[in-house]
């Protein structure tokens, strides 16, 4: 594509990742006009070639509006945990629906399309079944697309690591599901977003999924040892809790939270996790990405202060 003659729907402009995505497309020279629902908690202010339509990928008017007159879409809008309307099965799969309808009737024939790290290998959380349905909704679309698989997604605005950032500061110990050694291959927001961009600009990318993910596979015992040696300058005592117990205490703050620290489908998503390939990314799309404690040490005194941790 031509960066300059182009514009760029993005979809999720607002959120973590999309707000990177937009910044990089924007120095590539692209024209992006962002989908952003009215009522987003992180509205986008109004910036140079970024245009605003109000918008939400479950109103097909909207997306239908939004796609016109535009050259390529990247589709970015997911959610982790269901809450009322916000369903899977209505933001990943009639979302991406929809998405799809829009392109077509509006003759945008390039999608890079964010799915997930661990589709098609097996899980019955209703998250990645919902992933993987979106995907087969884009694969036989016609469209010219590309489909990423993302890890853990870190950086220090993200609500993981926020989260994470939060946990090793408690007082006391911190707790490890079972031994701790489930795997972890955090990759950088900027990171992402540079694939992002690599992709819809690489037509060799076309038709192909790929998996993205840093170079660093970390047991969960040895990243919450970095976080705590970078955030805090010191490596905090693990503790271990077995499995169970922590599986009974998700299925009771399920209940009892309305927002509760790990739900049981994230337990298990985590549980599942495997390590991933990630040369087929780094030969296509030419973005090879940062270490973890290297770009956690970036950010660190950005992350504190987002997580409220006082200066040490």
């Amino acid at each position: 594509m031509t960066e300059a003659a182009s514009q760029v729907l993005v979809t999720g402009a607002s959120g973590f990742v999309g707000r990177r995505v937009v910044a990089r497309l924007r120095q590539e020279g692209y024209a992006v006009r962002t989908l952003v629902r009215p009522t987003s908690a992180r509205p986008l202010a109004p910036a140079r070639g970024v245009e605003i339509a109000p918008g939400d990928v479950t109103d097909t008017a909207s997306v239908a509006q939004a796609a016109r007159g535009c050259q390529a879409a990247v589709h970015l809008v997911g959610i982790l945990r269901e809450r009322g309307a916000s369903t899977y099965q209505a933001v990943h799969v009639q979302g991406t629906e929809n998405v799809v309808a829009a392109c077509r009737s509006a003759g945008v024939r390039r999608l890079i399309h964010m799915s997930a790290l661990g589709v098609g290998r097996g899980s019955t959380t209703g998250y990645f079944r919902s992933k993987k349905a979106a995907e087969e909704v884009v694969r036989p679309s016609g469209l010219d697309w590309t489909i990423l698989r993302p890890a853990i997604i870190h950086g220090p605005q993200g609500d993981f690591m926020v989260e994470m950032a939060r946990m090793v500061a408690r007082p006391g110990p911190v707790p490890l599901i079972g031994r701790g050694l489930q795997i972890l291959q955090p990759v950088w927001v900027e990171d992402v977003a540079r694939v992002f961009v690599e992709a819809l600009r690489r037509n060799t990318a076309i038709g192909r999924a790929f998996e993205v993910a840093g170079p660093d596979i970390l047991t969960l015992r040895e990243f919450y040892t970095i976080v705590s040696r970078v955030v805090l300058g010191k490596e905090k005592t693990l503790i271990s809790v077995p499995a169970f117990l922590i599986r009974a205490g998700a299925a009771v703050t399920a209940i009892t939270l309305a927002h509760p620290p790990i739900t049981r489908d994230e337990l298990q998503m985590l549980e599942e996790s495997r390590p991933c390939d990630i040369r087929p990314m780094v030969e296509a799309l030419g973005v090879e990405p940062v270490r973890f404690e290297e770009t956690l040490s970036v950010y660190a005194a950005e992350l504190k202060a987002a997580a409220g941790i006082s200066p040490i």
